[in-house]
């Protein structure tokens, strides 16, 4: 199982945030499955591989060049902590306090990118692989902790940021600038926008991308999927 990995290569930190948050996820959905001897196996290598090495970068040691970095890594990396520590947060309130609050803070360094009209310089597919991170964040940080702190309706351009894909892509796919695919994004993201935003037109370019066949699907549309907030755009 991949919580027996013994490393999961924490000086390139994009990854082992990104498995500490899909393990994360699966302790809390599972959390009654398992056994108390399988979720101190899984809290220890969530915390050992994935959030001390965050606490130690957050406090200047070792791998320290994520934590300001300004592009997707920001959201992916920070987001993915919040996450974990969420998970963990009554297993060690101070400490995931802690971090959380090191994780929001350090979002700020890359939050400017989303202003004024929530476009990303990284292009189409870079804005979909933060915000497939972010989103989730923010819906779980409001789940547990009743707030989001502001972080999606009170920063310039973050609440238009759905916008941002349909006016880049066409018939035949995205405009590809910078680091961006030519094909179609799955961005299940729109549908929890849609929602959140009162914004049917949001859930239906999400709803088109399926039914025409540019999109797979995930666990999220069947999460985030509401009639109420799908129109026939």
């Amino acid at each position: 199982m991949v919580y027996d990995w013994p490393d999961w290569d924490h000086m390139h930190f994009l990854d082992p945030s990104e498995m500490m948050r899909c393990i994360a996820l699966a302790y809390d959905w599972m959390y009654d499955g398992w056994t108390e001897e399988q979720r101190g196996i899984i809290r220890n290598a969530i915390i050992e591989r994935g959030l001390q090495p965050a606490y130690d970068s957050y406090k200047g040691y070792g791998n320290v060049t994520w934590v300001k970095l300004e592009n997707n890594w920001s959201l992916v990396c920070h987001g993915s902590v919040i996450i974990a520590a969420l998970a963990l947060f009554d297993y060690q309130p101070d400490y995931c306090a802690q971090l959380m609050e090191w994780a929001m803070h350090a979002w700020e360094n890359v939050m400017y990118q989303f202003a004024p009209e929530g476009a990303w310089e990284e292009g189409v597919t870079y804005w979909n692989f933060a915000i497939r991170y972010y989103v989730p964040c923010i819906d779980v940080m409001n789940w547990f902790l009743g707030t989001d702190y502001g972080y999606f309706d009170d920063i310039e351009g973050v609440s238009r940021t759905g916008y941002y894909p349909p006016y880049m892509t066409g018939p035949m796919g995205q405009f590809n600038y910078h680091d961006a695919g030519e094909g179609f994004e799955r961005t299940e993201a729109h549908f929890w926008m849609a929602k959140r935003l009162n914004d049917p037109d949001l859930g239906g370019y999400r709803m088109n991308q399926i039914l025409q066949g540019n999109s797979g699907t995930s666990v999220y549309d069947l999460l985030w999927y509401c009639l109420l907030y799908t129109s026939d755009a």
